[in-house]
């Protein structure tokens, strides 16, 4: 036998159980209206499931009887009854509402005054309960803070996620710089050996020969030969000049056996002069002594005054790195 509909006479509260989503088993209870349900987080009574709109609709308490009015396309029903379009139904004294195929909530409805302390209860939290328990004394907030609860849990775990995410993205960056020398951000990348020695070695454009040009680079180169042990930059001047000479001479080639070997040495000297002071930097640089490093490129940048190669000039190469140098001195 269905229960009675208690006393119409009597002010009415509607008991409503959630039966489905993150807030199965929430209970709600309404003694006025409008209440609305659905999946919006503001409703008093949420109800997150797929098949739910996020406003879904109401129970409405008009002239003294409960009704549920439908807001959505999806519709309900009510007890088997279906609800399309916007459409209402005053509700029994107990009744099953399912959304689809889905039960998603439980409705009852009882006598407001056996809510009264001293009444006798029923199911559900009557007013000596209240003092016990603040949750089911304030049933209308319950599932918003259950929800906001949730919500705050789920954001605390993703804003970890994320942090232990960069962290790990950007471990290999902080090892490589704590343990590695090396690990500096460079403006140019390092030469090696070999790129140094084809820097040194890289001839002049091939030109016309022409003697009168050849002759003066070979004087030029003579001159500045003499004076190797008094300029910084008369090596690589002397060979700078041979190599023009040797540009404007038949075959590539100095006619003069003895301008052509110096010319050869002078290649092979500044090639391991280079060499040394060039590690020499990078090692002061990679162990940040900063303002050594920024000495001994400046000293590379006065011996190696190739201003002339573009991207494979050894002084523009230097220069950036003695920059770099200077810009960190005192960090």
């Amino acid at each position: 036998m269905s229960p009675s509909r208690p006393n119409s006479s009597s002010p009415l509260a509607l008991d409503v159980t959630v039966l489905a989503g993150p807030n199965t088993g929430t209970r709600v209870r309404f003694d006025s209206s409008p209440a609305a349900f659905g999946r919006d987080a503001t409703h008093p009574l949420i109800i997150d499931v797929p098949v739910v709109s996020r406003d879904h609709g109401y129970f409405d308490l008009k002239d003294g009887k409960w009704q549920i009015v439908n807001r959505s396309p999806n519709g309900l029903s009510v007890n088997g009854k279906r609800l399309k379009g916007r459409s209402s139904r005053v509700l029994p004294a107990e009744a099953t509402v399912v959304i689809g195929d889905t039960p998603v909530m439980n409705v009852r409805l009882r006598d407001a005054a056996a809510t009264q302390p001293g009444a006798a209860p029923d199911t559900g939290v009557d007013g000596n309960e209240a003092s016990d328990n603040t949750d089911d004394a304030d049933p209308l907030h319950k599932p918003r803070r259950k929800v906001t609860r949730t919500r705050l849990l789920v954001g605390l775990v993703l804003f970890w996620v994320v942090l232990f995410g960069v962290l790990f993205a950007l471990e290999p960056m902080f090892n490589r710089n704590a343990d590695d020398p090396r690990g500096l951000s460079l403006p140019v990348a390092r030469l090696d050996d070999a790129a140094l020695a084809q820097r040194v070695r890289q001839p002049a454009p091939s030109q016309p020969n022409d003697d009168r040009v050849a002759e003066q680079a070979m004087k030029q180169a003579e001159s500045f030969y003499g004076l190797r042990d008094v300029k910084d930059d008369a090596a690589f001047r002397a060979m700078d000049a041979y190599r023009k000479a040797a540009a404007y001479s038949p075959g590539g080639q100095l006619a003069d056996p003895l301008a052509q070997r110096r010319y050869l040495d002078l290649q092979q000297q500044l090639i391991d002069d280079l060499t040394r002071r060039y590690t020499d930097a990078m090692a002061k640089l990679e162990s940040r002594r900063y303002e050594a490093a920024y000495r001994a490129f400046d000293a590379v940048l006065e011996r190696y005054p190739d201003y002339d190669r573009g991207d494979r000039s050894i002084h523009r190469h230097a220069q950036k790195l003695r920059d770099f140098a200077r810009r960190n001195i005192g960090d």
